[in-house]
């Protein structure tokens, strides 16, 4: 008997059965009638009524019954043992009413059975297409039999479903007692190492989806080695991992790469002139090879932007920047364009050697030729301008950036931040009316961090309506694990306001909500809440009794929290039996504060000494 047309065929017949969800409703309706159920009679007057009033009837869709579908397998061949387990199966799963999916899922699992290979089994479920099917296959055959594994990485490799396939390699490995668990980069060099080239789509996913910088940049040249041509978003990513690093050779590596997927490939002569320059470089000769530069004839060349970049970075490389933007503004006499790319690169290099004039200059001809630099330059900017006290630059900035680029936002998160920081109530109040109505989607974490800042902002403010109204929205709209930040600020704000009764009703409500993780951040701004509040019985019970019960280990800002108020209110006793309380149960973090608490006598005993 060929087993592949026998399951082939009542596979064919149960996706007709169970396509719609009309379907699987009237099969079941079928399934219980002939299960004994009485059969409603039906009053022909009043169904030649409804066809008269122009009413549709409700016709059933024309289904193949139950018996012509065992008569044909019977016809393909001699039912044997497995058919018959199987035709046993389809009598007792159409006598059941259950949900459509389910009702679907188990049949085909159990048609499957019927056949002797697994391997068959997974492909027959790889040739239905259904993703959720055949995860529940690999999870209910994967101990039987080792061969499946190589199938189903390949297609879970295709689809691009990189978190399944790992799930699956760690199973393997698992399997030949291989304890340790695969990372993204090293499931890529198992696949590669068979021969497996992954598609561009799938590099691109891989870097975004490694969360460790160093995991990321390896996977980066891991790629690159085997000729995958990445999406403009990773050498975005890219860079932006190099200026968290603040990797200026990778930014070097990263803007090459770049510019190369958008350029043509050099002609001999261009070829021959860029190792003329990079000659003169190695032979520590940069005037030289701008003089090089400026001899060329061809105007192609002479804009092309590995020739022109290769310049640039060899006079940042010999830390000639005075150079570097002389050597910019004579491309501008010539009219060569600069790219978005070559722009960025220029306006990062500069900002990170404090070239601050440079880097507004090149930004005010980048926009005058109608090329806008991307949104991490204009962050990085206003980082430096904040963190240099330049805040009307950043607010200059900021306004110029209002309807013209996506990073508007982010740029009034860090002025208003900023601002909260200086206590500039003025200009706070100001920037404030700007971020309620900063463009971002609503439900968002962009927003969620927006909201946040705005929530501290209000506080700051003594503004008690607006910053209630906003917690209430926020806790309505956005994930519990988001709302961290907010949980604090919140605390906070109820003990600065010394209100004790709505601090408790607020602890009250967070401590019974399972979706609320409670972390030691929200402890240690609850027990300084209540200090504050002078409530330091019921401090010392949440430190002694929530941190035992819970297993949340205090550090030394717990401490920080609790004892100088203690001191301050001449409590001693509290404090005396706190303390021995945390050196029997955290002699370590009880260590760090003897260790803090001594330095602090003395540094006050030098003050002392000086002043008397």
């Amino acid at each position: 008997m060929n087993r592949n047309r026998f399951i082939n065929i009542i596979y064919k017949q149960f996706s007709v059965l169970f396509k719609y969800e009309k379907r699987v409703k009237y099969f079941s309706t079928v399934a219980n009638s002939q299960a004994g159920e009485p059969k409603k009679n039906i009053d022909k007057k009043s169904s030649t009524k409804k066809k008269n009033e122009g009413v549709k009837p409700n016709n059933p869709p024309v289904l193949m019954p139950k018996k012509k579908i065992i008569q044909k397998i019977e016809k393909v061949s001699k039912i044997n043992s497995n058919s018959t387990t199987v035709r046993s199966h389809i009598k007792n799963k159409t006598s059941q009413q259950s949900e459509e999916y389910s009702f679907v899922k188990k049949p085909i699992l159990e048609i499957l059975e019927a056949s002797n290979s697994i391997n068959n089994k997974f492909a027959t479920a790889i040739k239905v297409g259904e993703e959720e099917l055949i995860w529940s296959a690999y999870t209910h055959w994967k101990d039987n039999s080792k061969k499946i594994w190589s199938g189903l990485l390949d297609y879970y490799f295709k689809l691009n479903r990189l978190d399944k396939a790992i799930i699956i390699l760690n199973d393997f490995k698992q399997a030949q007692s291989k304890p340790e668990k695969l990372t993204i980069l090293d499931f890529f060099k198992e696949r590669i190492s068979l021969g497996l080239i992954p598609s561009n789509s799938t590099c691109t996913d891989a870097i975004y989806k490694s969360s460790d910088t160093r995991e990321m940049m390896s996977l980066y040249k891991l790629l690159k080695s085997c000729n995958c041509k990445f999406k403009r978003k990773v050498y975005d990513l890219m860079l932006q991992v190099a200026l968290k690093e603040k990797k200026i050779q990778l930014l070097d590596v990263f803007y090459r790469d770049f510019i190369k997927l958008d350029t043509e490939e050099l002609n001999q002569d261009a070829k021959n002139y860029l190792q003329v320059i990079e000659n003169t470089f190695i032979e520590n000769k940069p005037k030289q090879a701008i003089n090089k530069f400026i001899e060329i004839s061809s105007l192609n060349i002479q804009s092309h932007p590995v020739i022109i970049l290769t310049l640039f970075q060899g006079l940042f490389g010999y830390q000639e920047f005075e150079m570097a933007y002389d050597f910019f503004v004579k491309i501008k006499e010539k009219d060569i364009k600069i790219t978005l790319e070559l722009g960025n690169y220029l306006c990062m290099t500069f900002l990170y050697n404090n070239y601050l004039r440079y880097v507004e200059k090149i930004i005010h001809n980048m926009i005058s030729t109608k090329v806008v630099p991307s949104n991490f330059v204009f962050e990085e900017l206003a980082r430096v301008y904040l963190s240099k006290g330049l805040t009307d630059s950043a607010e200059m900035m900021i306004k110029y950036l209002k309807s013209k680029n996506g990073s508007y936002a982010i740029l009034l998160n860090k002025l208003v931040d900023h601002y909260i920081k200086l206590r500039k109530f003025e200009s706070l109040e100001k920037w404030v009316v700007e971020l309620e109505m900063a463009p971002l989607s609503p439900k968002t974490r962009s927003k969620c961090i927006s909201d946040t800042i705005l929530l501290n902002a209000y506080g700051v403010l003594c503004k008690e309506m607006e910053f209630y109204r906003l917690w209430t929205k926020m806790k309505n709209e956005y994930e519990m694990e988001d709302l961290g930040a907010g949980i604090s600020l919140v605390i906070d704000h109820l003990g600065f306001s010394r209100d004790i009764h709505k601090l408790k009703h607020e602890w009250k409500i967070l401590c019974s909500n399972p979706q609320i993780k409670l972390n030691l951040n929200h402890y240690n701004s609850y027990i300084e809440a209540l200090c504050r509040c002078k409530e330091f019985d019921h401090a010392a019970y949440v430190f002694l009794i929530d941190f035992i019960k819970k297993k949340i280990v205090p550090g030394l800002r717990t401490l920080l929290a609790i004892i100088p108020p203690l001191r301050n209110a001449n409590k001693k006793l509290i404090e005396s039996n706190l303390l021995k309380f945390v050196e029997e149960n955290w002699p370590e973090t009880y260590k760090e504060f003897q260790e803090f608490d001594i330095n602090e006598q003395n540094l006050k005993n030098r003050k002392f000494h000086k002043f008397s």
